[in-house]
């Protein structure tokens, strides 16, 4: 297995008018660099560092001890006199290096040599942060209600069956064999890349759901520490994901051995469940507005158990709801108006399900998104056939009950797995996903496709790269539905 580095990231912005030495601290595979200049030849050098860190360009570092080639991206804080701007770099912006360089000289003379050609040089310092201003300022999207948000999403997919798999490891600890393991548990498909995220782009989709299961790489209480070897290999994928300029959805997904309702620990499952969370925070906090963070997933009685409900399942879920919100606000940053998702019990679309969620209070201001999965007919992994008369009619109550009980009174909701079920006819489930996508546009509700690489479920053949399109009727009859998105 190849060896996996964590991409740079600042740790501090740059204020390149604060005085005589401007400085640089990154943080790259856990060890921080800080680089300084105190004239302006020695700024140029520094700011081709900075673009070496936020470009694709060779790191080095330390005498080139840490050196490695890789692909990152990031924001640069840049004031000149009492005029600030946030700059986003991305390795995809050939000028990135050029326009830091020009900003950098007109920020140093002007703040350290009154006899400089600040003036001449104004206009282009003036072009370059318009020029900068223009991109995607990502930060900006915490400004915005969840409402709001959420239609800048068009349309998602999960990556399913990759880092979601249950596996038993190998030994007490976990370590790189059953991360392979986990990513390697299905033949049809292969490990999630950056060219498979590339396909989902190119198709069209512009937010990916990452579902991740941690049961494994979870040590024991009271710390109850995530491994880094899972941890690194999801900030891993989370940054090909943002690489990509999509959304990005993080979740804790099949935890379902220890994470059940009639728990008889709960006090345990709930300090597991709160440490779980703290770490994840803590890792993705300085993290931008395209990434969200959902609590958990299809929470039940007992593992694959769909049966009836009680009240005290209900109960048991939205304690989880809560205290998934208040951890994710508690560990800062950019997590106090990080947009988070919370899910009814067992994710249901019903009506009853929808009564007994309590939404959790949040120190944000409308910043959480409720969530529930809808797979037509019920049980899309089934062998259930659509009633075709009866079609349009049942999709059209599901969509009610959300609109009734839920967006009439304000909240924003998402529907972050969908799929229609596979005995069904191609015919018959283009025609149920029109439908259903026609619905979702209508009431602002982003969808997300279950893609797991599993027969009529999987869009993409997963199984070898370049990823082609399985079924690209479905593909395009859900594009056509969203082209109003996003």
């Amino acid at each position: 297995m190849e060896q996996r580095y964590q991409k740079a990231r600042l740790i501090t912005p740059i204020d390149v008018a604060s005085g005589n030495e401007l400085t640089l601290n990154a943080s790259y595979n856990k060890v921080d660099v800080k680089y300084t200049a105190d004239e302006y030849y020695s700024t140029n050098t520094f700011v081709g560092s900075i673009a070496n860190i936020l470009t694709k360009n060779s790191f080095n570092a330390n005498s080139g001890n840490l050196a490695r080639e890789f692909i990152g991206r990031g924001y640069i804080k840049v004031k000149i006199g009492d005029y600030e701007k946030e700059v986003y770099a991305s390795y995809e912006n050939d000028n990135v290096s050029n326009n830091t360089r020009s900003m950098a000289y007109v920020a140093y003379h002007y703040k350290n040599d009154e006899n400089s050609d600040y003036s001449q040089k104004s206009q282009s310092i003036k072009s370059n942060v318009d020029y900068w201003a223009s991109l995607k300022n990502t930060d900006a999207l915490f400004n915005l209600s969840s409402k709001n948000y959420l239609n800048k999403i068009k349309i998602g997919i999960n990556t399913g069956r990759s880092l979601d798999c249950m596996i038993n490891k190998s030994g007490d600890t976990y370590t790189v064999a059953d991360l392979e393991a986990t990513e390697h548990k299905y033949d049809f498909i292969q490990p999630t890349d950056a060219q498979l995220i590339s396909s989902f782009k190119s198709a069209g989709f512009n937010a990916v759901r990452m579902p991740v299961t941690w049961s494994e790489a979870i040590g024991d209480g009271p710390d109850y520490k995530i491994s880094d070897i899972l941890m690194d290999r999801v900030q891993e994928v989370v940054d090909m994901i943002l690489e990509q300029d999509m959304y990005c959805i993080l979740n804790s997904h099949n935890e379902f051995n220890w994470l059940y309702t009639i728990n008889t620990d709960l006090t345990s499952m709930y300090a597991k469940f709160t440490a779980m969370w703290e770490q994840i925070s803590e890792r993705f906090k300085d993290y931008d507005g395209r990434l969200m963070f959902e609590g958990y997933n299809e929470v039940l009685k007992l593992p694959d158990d769909w049966s009836a409900k009680q009240n005290s399942d209900y109960a048991v879920v939205n304690t989880l709801a809560q205290k998934f919100v208040n951890t994710v606000r508690a560990s800062g940053s950019n997590n106090v108006n990080r947009f988070i998702i919370v899910n009814t019990y067992g994710a249901y679309l019903g009506e009853d399900d929808i009564i007994n969620f309590t939404v959790p209070t949040d120190s944000a201001n409308d910043k959480f998104i409720l969530n529930v999965h809808y797979y037509f007919p019920e049980g899309a992994f089934g062998t259930k056939t659509v009633n075709m008369p009866t079609a349009y009619s049942d999709i059209d109550a599901k969509f009610n009950i959300v609109k009734n009980l839920w967006l009439d009174n304000g909240y924003a909701v998402m529907m972050n797995e969908f799929g229609i079920a596979t005995n069904n006819t191609l015919e018959n489930r283009v025609s149920c996903i029109n439908r259903i996508t026609q619905k979702a546009t209508e009431l602002d509700i982003p969808m997300f496709w279950w893609d797991n690489g599993l027969g009529g479920l999987g869009l993409f053949d997963r199984s070898q790269s370049p990823y082609e399109q399985v079924y690209p009727t479905i593909i395009s009859t859900i594009m056509n539905n969203v082209e109003s998105r996003g």
